[in-house]
Parts: C-alpha cells; sequence; structure tokens
C-alpha cells in the first residue's frame, strides 16, 4: 500500500511539473502571455503588417513574417521574436500612428463617450482607436476633453 502511495504522488507531479517545463521562460504567465500576443496581433494589424480579414486567428507563419517585416523596416535585428526592443518599437509605432490618424480612447466597460487622454472619467482598460472607428461604433466626444 505504502509503494502505490509512492507511485502516485510521483506521478501527479510529474502530471502537474512536466507541462510546466514547456512554458517559455520569458517572466510572464501564460495569461499574459496570450494578452501580449493579442496586443502584438493588433499593433500590426493597425500598422498594416498583418491583413484582418474578420477572422479571430492568424497563423504562426503570418504573425511571424509581419514582425520580420516589421523589424526590417525599422532597422532591428530581423528574427521573427518579438524581443523587448521589438516590442518597445511595436507599440510605439502604434501609437504615433494612432496620434497622426486621430486617434482617441474608449471605455471597454460602459460609457459613449471617447477621451483624448486614458485617464478622463477613470476608464478601466480603455481601447485606444481611430477617430471613425470610435464614432462608427456609436461613442461621441467627451465635453471635458473636447
Amino acid at each position: 500500500m505504502q509503494k502505490s502511495a509512492k507511485t502516485l504522488a510521483l506521478f501527479v507531479a510529474v502530471a502537474i511539473c512536466l507541462p510546466l517545463a514547456f512554458l517559455p521562460v520569458v517572466g510572464l504567465s501564460v495569461s499574459q502571455q496570450e494578452m501580449q500576443s493579442l496586443y502584438v496581433q493588433r499593433a500590426l494589424v493597425t500598422l498594416g503588417y498583418l491583413e484582418d480579414d474578420g477572422g479571430t486567428e492568424f497563423s504562426g507563419f503570418e504573425i511571424e513574417d509581419a514582425i520580420m517585416w516589421f523589424q526590417e523596416e525599422y532597422g532591428l535585428p530581423v528574427t521573427g521574436i518579438v524581443d523587448d526592443d521589438t516590442l518597445t518599437w511595436l507599440f510605439e509605432a502604434e501609437e504615433e500612428f494612432l496620434e497622426e490618424h486621430g486617434a482617441v480612447w474608449i471605455p471597454t466597460k460602459g460609457g459613449k463617450k471617447y477621451h483624448s487622454s486614458s485617464g478622463c472619467s477613470s476608464m478601466i482598460d480603455p481601447r485606444y482607436v481611430s477617430t471613425p472607428e470610435a464614432e462608427e461604433l456609436g461613442f461621441t466626444p467627451c465635453k471635458k476633453c473636447y
């Protein structure tokens, strides 16, 4: 009976720990990696490196090609991997693009006003979109911001 308990404990330990060994060790949890991946994809779509055909998923090859294209255009090492420098440049490029094209902040948890600042009206998890997109979604300007 004691041998069975040890075997079971070993099995449980392996079943729990083995999958963890295959997670990338970059200091992010799985949910943080997923969020970062979605944010990277959104930035690549915004900047025109990925074509959003209305689907919700891109293949790994499409994303890697888009990242390499971005890295090449921004003079970064072309690896297809989103390292810290690529991530920084990608988000700065997206923010510049949105600012140039009249971007605003919209709330994701209630409210129908768009804002010039993400901190206005104590928005939780606001999203940065183009002004035409915000208006198309039914948002109108905040009186404090505009």
